[in-house]
């Protein structure tokens, strides 16, 4: 079957017949007469799709025939005139016309049905809560409502509501977030669609059932440091005054716009703070309970300290009574090495020498772990003997002044006095100076020695002059001792000898009779270049 246009069609024919005549070409103009196509100006068009509304379709006049299908069983005819009342669907038309023989189909013309507002004000089942917590119930009508009672809400754009059965103008509710604050409130919908008729109806809002809380505010004392300083350790450690309910969430804020907006939220920075301080708490639930919001706050106390208790320094083997005074609930001491195993719990303790904690719980209840010392007291150090003539100088440092000084010797005694320049030190011999502090310690001592100067020596034997003796240098500094002879040989050097006695020998054998020389130097205690005598010294062996 061959297809053809409206107007002139030209086809061409090649005929021939093998093998003995030649090929020839044929030309057939073939015209083709229909009636002009129907057209429907405004199409697609749009009816109420509720069962009855219908739309006439008009084919237009100048046929003879009108045959209408619709395009779901384009065999079957529904009608055969101009117009034709559709429900929502697919047609087209076949016309024919006296003048034009042939028949001519039409485009297809679709009659859209516009769905009827699916409106059930008793689905609503859900409740609203208030969000931001400023007393008023939440709504987003286009999210929390219209979804629910008008299922199919997506084929219309005229969706408003009222608080007042009048649903005019002034009533509208303008915006698509509100809130209310009764428990239940009611208000009303209009649905107006384009070409179905508009639909209205009355819907109840509640308010859900919040979280309940044992209080919603809560004044919690704790015991800061001394200037009144605290740190949470975690808030979650309240929540046991708000709640038992362990499935309940809770966010910390530092405002109460911030719980109201859920914003402004507790850092590790906020949970430090001197005297007081107050956190609003949002509690929420996973089980469509609605959040409420709390307060907690927190009041600081500060602990005492003593201002009685003081470090102390005492002599070695002796005690001393620490203090703490009056006014305390309770006074615990430990060794500042075991702060698990109490000593005393005395308002005083009698110390010995070591480290302590007193834990000292005020009349608010507040504890303070004061530490206090207790150290040997430190004795005064002897820095200087300064002999000058018969006199003689004593310093010291360290400890604790005022410092008292004492002096013993060969017929020589001078009690302890604040003095330290002690006069006619003349008899030679050992003496011993004493330094004590104030706090009456056992003295430091210190040695020194006035020299007899001896110029003869006969060591025959008789017990007498047997031997120059200056062992007092041994209480000396860089101490020397040396004899030579007239011709400059040294016969005796105490550094050799290790000692300060001379014998008036050489290797063991007796040196002659003779003169010798001696020299005696030494460095005394402090003083601030060496002391050097010099002399002679007469040998005899008979």
């Amino acid at each position: 079957m061959l297809s053809i246009a409206d107007g002139v069609n030209t086809f061409y024919f090649r005929v021939w017949k093998a093998p003995a005549f030649c090929a020839r070409i044929f030309k057939l103009e073939l015209t083709r007469q229909s009636p002009p196509k129907p057209t429907f100006a405004g199409a697609p068009y749009s009816i109420c799709n509720d069962g009855t509304s219908t739309y006439t379709l008009d084919a237009g006049a100048g046929y003879t025939s009108w045959e209408w299908y619709n395009d779901n069983d384009p065999s079957t005819m529904i009608i055969n005139s101009r117009t034709i009342p559709v429900k929502p669907g697919k047609y087209f038309v076949i016309v024919k016309s006296t003048t034009a023989p042939c028949p001519i189909k039409s485009d297809i013309v679709e009659v859209i049905g516009e769905p009827v507002p699916d409106l059930d004000p008793a689905k609503l089942t859900r409740t609203f809560c208030d969000l931001n917590l400023d007393g008023k119930a939440d709504v987003t009508f286009s999210t929390d409502v219209t979804p629910y009672i008008l299922t199919n809400s997506s084929h219309f754009d005229d969706i408003k509501y009222y608080t007042n059965a009048a649903m005019t103008t002034s009533y509208q509710i303008t915006t698509d977030n509100w809130s209310f604050a009764n428990e239940t409130v009611d208000v009303w919908i209009k649905v107006k669609p384009k070409y179905c008729a508009e639909v209205s109806a009355q819907i109840t809002l509640k308010v859900g059932p919040k979280i309940s809380l044992l209080k919603d505010k809560e004044t919690i004392p704790e015991c800061g440091d001394l200037d009144g300083k605290y740190t949470v350790a975690n808030l979650d450690n309240y929540r046991i005054n708000f709640t038992t309910d362990q499935s309940l969430n809770f966010t910390y804020h530092n405002s109460k716009s911030g719980a109201q907006n859920n914003n402004d939220i507790v850092t590790s920075s906020d949970l430090t703070f001197t005297n007081s301080k107050t956190y609003y708490l949002r509690i929420s639930s996973s089980t469509g309970l609605c959040p409420v919001l709390a307060e907690l706050t927190i009041n600081i106390n500060r602990p005492e300290a003593s201002t009685e208790l003081k470090d102390e320094s005492i002599c070695s083997g002796t005690t001393v009574e620490l203090k703490v005074g009056s006014g305390f609930r309770s006074h615990v001491w430990y060794k500042a090495e075991d702060l698990n195993t109490p000593i005393w719990d005395q308002e005083t303790y009698n110390a010995s020498i070591g480290n302590y904690v007193v834990v000292l719980e005020a009349q608010n209840g507040c504890k303070y772990s004061q530490p206090v010392k207790v150290t040997q007291a430190e004795s005064a150090k002897i820095t200087a003997i300064i002999i000058d003539g018969t006199t003689v100088t004593v310093k010291a440092e360290g400890g604790v002044p005022p410092y008292e000084y004492a002096l013993e010797g060969p017929s020589y005694y001078s009690p302890f006095s604040i003095k330290n320049v002690f006069p006619d030190v003349s008899t030679p011999g050992l003496y011993t100076v004493s330094v004590k502090t104030s706090s009456n310690c056992a003295p430091t001592t210190a040695n020194f020695s006035i020299l007899k100067i001896q110029n003869t020596i006969t060591p025959n034997g008789d017990g007498r002059n047997d031997y120059v003796d200056y062992s007092e240098l041994k209480s000396k500094t860089d101490a020397k001792f040396i004899i030579i002879d007239r011709y400059g040989k040294k016969v005796y050097d105490s550094a050799e000898k290790k000692d300060y006695i001379w014998d008036g020998k050489l290797n063991g054998k007796p040196l002659p009779n003779d003169t010798y020389w001696y020299i005696l130097e030494w460095t005394d205690l402090g003083a601030p270049s060496p002391t050097q005598q010099k002399g002679w010294i007469l040998l005899k062996n008979n």
